[in-house]
């Protein structure tokens, strides 16, 4: 006997709402990690981490199918041995299908079952609403389950369609379950507990089972053993239907089971829908504060949500499918590209949280016991949401302004203590003045009001003031940050804001401006130690090298130990020196920060332009244009900018990073800031990165030296830049990771180097469908938030940007140019967007699916020989234009700004 196995369940589809908890269907058809009762990777409160409530074993579908006066069967919906009741032996007709075609199309998992003794065909489109611009119906606690079956054969076929799934509140020791049946049209079973501790995370909780569609039977109470599930098996083979109470209250494990049954003609072919659905409001910070869940303000219970979500169906779902189809479907990319770009979609419902209070979260990595992660809360992490934020950004514009005006709320100033008091203590200057300050005022050291007012009087003495640097993380609750010691965060947060203004609304930039201006004033105050105009980084600068310090002097006292560790580590006594590369140090003036920062000039500038304040627009190009001849005199080697130069200790670091040009990337594709040096310089360094970084059989690492050495290749050996700092097998610059490798492919794609682009995006692919990893990218944990700049790549691939104060929206296809067609996605509307080429005409046409879209001028690529004129329609309206042709783009501006909505047709023709 041969069998041939190629395992394939390492990551499912989750299923959920943003911040709701999510399961995942997998390959097999089973449902895994259940982290809808504030528990598992998703909480945050040691207990509730550990806790599991249910298991793949613990919901199920089942089918039994007879033609008119032929012999039944019953296939279990899921792949792999006898289970649940059945066997070989006592019950060998209960057993699973013989196999499952699964596509993962996030939001949508399709399962098609194959066996060829059942009479109908079945298909599985499971799925939960995920509607970018509709924060509340993406935000439901709901998976929806919707079997397609069909009759392939001559004869009619009764068909029964049964789920059964575990009450979970019998998991807690002491605590009854309750099962309630709720007949009706839909058909609800409702499950509860009784006796539930108070703060617990079940507390309050409740979940449903709803069916719709069929005659529907059903048993609230079928006892989770062999010998009560064979029963189950027995009846529902008899009749296609079970039987059973309507309620049920026992502390021992059960399941309570419906069932809903039809005939279908020769041909035919029906739907019935399980919905499963959730309302647990117990979701409690490390702190002990009840933060709860949004959907509170919309439910008050499952069956609550079970009842709108029944009701709203069909709605629901071909409004959440026309956004797959324009995704996955209506285009002319590449199959793998677009499945590529959709996989981390995946992230928006694993790893979220969305509180009763409107604060929006995600993990920044989803603790996994192989790949590990944060073991405590990490969310909204900074530096990473850089790159994460895109696909926020153009799905949920909402969140991702919630998400920047919680960190600018947080922004260090001498409110925010007792953060304030350690970051202006980290700078050495200052130290050094208050151990002064302190001989002549012993008192303080033990009276930290007193010690506030002495850091006050150094700062005003040194001038080394910390206030506007920007938080790295939310740990331990949404409402408290980690640190504030990363160089990358201030220039960063500059750039989002500004990005976010241009295509949100210009609002934003004025709420947001002086905390920009202070996120810049914070590095020119402290990072500007060698009067480069560029960001600095202190030492200790990387975890690499405390990791070190601390391995030098093991063995020493422990008091001793702590006081060395803490001199050896460098000069700052706080790290304030890091960036989003943290395990890996970057020492003086890097290509990585200093490009941002570059970036972050030119935003700021244009920002301050756009707001009247011209003295600030002319400093902060007299810093950019001093900034920039500094970067180029001391990183650029002539075909790429070298990791980083120390003018202090005359170091030097010749790696060639994959993200040198970070910052350029949003200045080139996403943002109208143009080059913040310059191009040839931008497209030669790229060019580098494909030579030196991207490996076969690997993808793109973060760093390579052109000459070696690799650990990957020597093993554990140190950075040849003679900081002696180990370099070691899988340390972050040896490695890929996917986030950063989507930003980097989609800068090549956006500054014309296509197919090195896409040669990058295809060896993530092909990395990642690996084991049916594909929709799990990690880096620190699993389901890592980085990977969500995917989003990216359609940006990049459509030339695509909006101006939404003056509502110009640019479309410059970079793959197929003559016949494209994709996904429009902009922040709040979607649709499709296409372009054709014919005979002399261009074609460009926008069909809006869902929101609204405000356009005064569309400015294309001219791809014919010639223009003798532009027309303009909407719908069948003629729109009166006039265009102009500026470096090979047409930009034709309409008499009058129209607005789009769902449903219209938008076309631009060249003739």
């Amino acid at each position: 006997m041969r069998y041939v196995y190629r395992h394939a369940l390492a990551s499912g589809i989750p299923l959920g709402g943003l911040g709701t908890g999510s399961i995942e269907i997998r390959v097999d058809g089973k449902i895994y990690d259940w982290h809808i009762f504030n528990n598992g990777p998703w909480s945050s409160r040691s207990d509730d981490r550990r806790a599991v409530y249910m298991k793949e074993d613990d919901m199920f579908f089942a089918i039994r199918t007879c033609p008119k006066g032929g012999f039944p069967i019953v296939r279990l919906l899921r792949a792999g041995s006898y289970e649940l009741g059945g066997d070989p032996y006592t019950l060998p007709w209960v057993k699973p299908v013989e196999g499952i075609e699964f596509v993962g199309e996030p939001p949508f998992a399709l399962l098609r079952y194959d066996d060829p003794s059942l009479h109908v065909e079945v298909e599985l489109e499971a799925f939960s609403p995920l509607i970018p611009g509709n924060v509340k119906n993406s935000s439901t606690p709901a998976a929806i389950f919707r079997f397609k079956l069909r009759n392939k054969g001559q004869e009619e076929v009764d068909v029964s369609l049964l789920a059964g799934i575990r009450n979970p509140f019998t998991a807690l020791k002491g605590v009854a379950g309750v099962n309630e049946v709720k007949p009706g049209s839909p058909t609800l079973l409702v499950m509860r507990g009784e006796g539930v501790p108070p703060r617990h995370a079940l507390e309050g909780g409740s979940m449903a089972l709803t069916v719709v569609g069929g005659e529907v039977s059903y048993s609230a109470v079928v006892p989770k053993r062999k010998e009560a599930l064979a029963r189950l098996w027995v009846d529902l083979r008899a009749d296609g239907a079970v039987s059973g109470p309507h309620r049920h209250v026992a502390e021992e494990d059960f399941y309570g089971v419906l069932c809903a049954r039809l005939t279908l003609r020769p041909g035919e072919e029906r739907t019935i829908t399980y919905i499963l659905t959730w309302f647990f409001p117990s979701h409690y910070d490390e702190l002990g504060e009840r933060l709860g869940h949004a959907y509170e303000n919309w439910f008050t219970s499952a069956e609550d949500v079970a009842r709108y979500v029944a009701e709203r169906l069909s709605g629901l779902y071909e409004i959440t499918k026309k956004f797959h189809d324009d995704l996955y479907v209506n285009g002319t990319v590449d199959r793998w590209l677009a499945d590529l770009v959709g996989s981390q979609l995946t992230t928006l419902v694993k790893a979220t949280w969305f509180t009763r209070d409107g604060r929006f979260g995600i993990w920044e990595g989803y603790w996994d016991p192989y790949y590990m992660g944060p073991g405590t809360s990490a969310f909204n992490t900074t530096d990473v949401m850089y790159y994460a934020s895109v696909m926020l950004l153009f799905l949920f514009p909402e969140l991702e302004v919630k998400f920047l005006k919680q960190h600018a709320e947080w922004q260090l100033s001498p409110d925010c203590e007792p953060y304030y008091t350690a970051y202006v203590l980290a700078v050495p200057e200052n130290m050094y003045e208050l151990k002064k300050e302190l001989a002549r005022d012993p008192a303080a050291t033990v009276d930290f009001e007193k010690l506030k007012k002495l850091t006050s009087r150094v700062v005003a003495k040194t001038g080394k003031d910390p206030r506007g640097r920007v938080p790295h993380y939310f740990g331990v609750s949404l409402k408290r940050p980690d640190a504030y010691h990363m160089v990358d965060l201030m220039p960063k947060f500059v750039l989002m804001a500004y990005r976010d203004a241009l295509w949100i609304g210009w609002d934003l930039l004025k709420e947001l401006w002086p905390r920009m201006v202070e996120a810049l004033e914070a590095v020119l105050r402290l990072h500007d130690t060698v009067g480069l105009r560029l960001p600095y980084h202190q030492t200790p600068a990387g975890f690499d090298a405390m990791f070190r310090a601390v391995e030098g002097l093991r063995g020493l006292p422990r008091r001793l130990l702590e006081f060395l560790v803490l001199a050896a580590q460098g000069e700052a006594h706080l790290p304030i020196g890091f960036q989003t590369f943290d395990v890996w140090s970057f020492i003086g003036v890097a290509a990585y920060t200093g490009i941002l920062w570059l970036a972050a000039l030119r935003a700021a500038s244009r920002a301050a332009v756009r707001l009247g304040d011209s003295e600030r627009a002319e400093r902060y190009e007299r810093l950019l244009k001093e900034a920039r001849e500094n970067l180029v005199k001391v990183l650029w080697n002539g075909e790429y900018f070298d990791l980083w130069y120390d003018p202090v200790s005359g170091l030097r670091d010749k790696a060639c990073a994959a993200a040198q040009l970070i910052g350029q990337w949003y200045a080139s594709t996403f943002t109208d800031l143009g080059y913040v040096v310059d191009r040839e310089k931008v497209v030669s360094a790229l060019r580098a990165v494909k030579k030196y970084n991207f490996k076969p059989d690997e993808g793109l690492i973060n760093g390579a030296y052109p000459e070696g050495p690799r650990p990957a290749f020597v093993g554990d050996t140190v950075y040849p830049n003679g900081t002696g700092i180990p370099f070691r097998v899988g340390s972050q610059m040896d490695t890929p990771w996917s986030g950063v490798e989507f930003a980097v492919a989609s800068h090549m794609i956006s500054e014309g180097l296509v197919e090195e682009g896409l040669e990058v995006l295809k060896a993530v692919h092909e990395r990642y469908r690996l084991a049916g990893h594909y929709w799990n990218h990690v880096e620190w944990g699993a389901h890592y938030m980085r990977p969500m700049s995917s989003w990216a790549v359609i940006v990049a691939v459509e030339g695509l940007l909006y101006d939404s104060g003056a509502r110009v929206l640019r479309f410059a296809p970079r793959l197929r140019k003559e016949n494209f067609k994709w996904i429009l996605s902009l922040p709040g509307c979607w649709g499709v967007v296409e372009q054709r080429v014919t005979g002399g005409g261009q074609r460009v046409l926008i069909e809006l699916h869902y929101g609204s879209l405000k356009l005064r001028e569309v400015v294309v690529e001219r791809l014919v020989p010639s223009i003798k004129e532009v027309k303009a329609r909407l719908g069948e309206r003629e729109l009166r234009v006039e265009w102009v042709l500026e470096d090979g783009m047409v930009r034709a501006t309409l008499e009058e700004e129209v607005t789009l909505k769902a449903g219209d047709r938008f076309s631009l023709e060249l003739a």
